[in-house]
């Protein structure tokens, strides 16, 4: 390896942004999550039988459910092309 081919700005560069895409996706996640509670409190506010309130929290666990799952399912792909992306930029300079 020569210092020559090896470009730390240029990795660190792309680890930031990489991380910063991250960080943004998860607190999108969080937003939808404060939201997703908020429609379900407004339901259970107007719940007017047990059947009613016990629809808005079967709802509302599966929409959770599902959203989580898709959402840690993009995030970990996100990271998993982050790494490879991260990896690439830095193997070139590794076989010389």
């Amino acid at each position: 390896m020569t210092w020559d081919s090896y470009n730390p700005s240029k990795s660190a560069g792309t680890s930031a942004e990489a991380a910063q895409t991250y960080a943004s996706k998860a607190i999108n996640l969080g937003v939808q999550n404060v939201n997703s509670a908020l429609k379900f409190y407004e339901e259970v506010a107007r719940a007017k039988s047990p059947t009613d309130f016990a629809n808005a929290l079967t709802n509302y666990n599966r929409q959770t459910f599902e959203t989580f799952t898709q959402a840690f399912g993009a995030l970990a792909e996100f990271g998993r092309a982050s790494v490879t992306k991260a990896e690439e930029s830095v193997r070139p300079g590794l076989g010389d």
